[in-house]
């Protein structure tokens, strides 16, 4: 077996005759910690300023504001501390056993100009459809396998297999390119595939 490239956050275990690949997540990027943070604060002084200027003149549609900006808060906090979880493989002899972990909080910040003047809008993007998301568990036959696939793009490397005809599933998504390289070929010689 090839030994990992340097600086290599993969864990290759063999237990029994059955290996095992860890592919722990990215690390948490502090530009969207500090994004959450700014979201979580803006949420909270909202709910602040309804407490004080709104509260007094209560009514109905302003307690359903209330629990909205309650509930955003809450999963901003959500989103910032839970915890991410590994990418696990389990490499059997009729087959790759995947399990996807869950990884950190990504939010993309867009920066619009207007008028062609300082003044900027900053938009955030935040998947809050993957809050409560479970990792993805399936099986990877071996004639899924010969369907494993290294794509070369402009922003780094994918590893893709494609399933059930149709479906794609990119692997190691925390990893490096340099560890995808190397996932990509020690898959392939240890279920002698032939892709390229």
């Amino acid at each position: 077996m090839k030994s990992l490239p340097p600086y290599s956050r993969l864990i290759i275990e063999n237990k029994l005759g059955v290996t095992y690949v860890t592919v722990p997540q990215s690390p948490f990027d502090h530009k969207n910690k500090k994004m959450v943070v700014e979201l979580f604060g803006a949420g909270l002084l909202m709910i602040l300023l309804y407490f004080i200027v709104i509260w007094p003149k209560l009514n109905l549609f302003l307690t359903a504001l209330g629990v909205l900006l309650g509930i955003y808060c809450a999963l901003m906090l959500y989103q910032l501390l839970r915890p991410t979880l590994p990418e696990r493989w389990v490499l059997r002899e009729d087959g790759l056993q995947f399990e996807g972990g869950s990884p950190p909080i990504q939010i993309d910040s867009t920066t619009y100009y207007r008028w062609g003047i300082l003044k900027r809008i900053y938009i955030h993007h935040i998947e809050l459809g993957g809050i409560f998301q479970r990792p993805q568990t399936l099986f990877l036959s071996l004639k899924e396998l010969n369907y494993l696939r290294l794509h070369q793009r402009p922003s780094g490397n994918q590893l893709l297999v494609t399933y059930n005809n149709t479906q794609q599933l990119e692997l190691a998504q925390g990893a490096t390119n340099w560890d995808r390289e190397w996932l990509f070929q020690y898959l392939q010689t240890y279920y002698h595939l032939d892709n390229e």
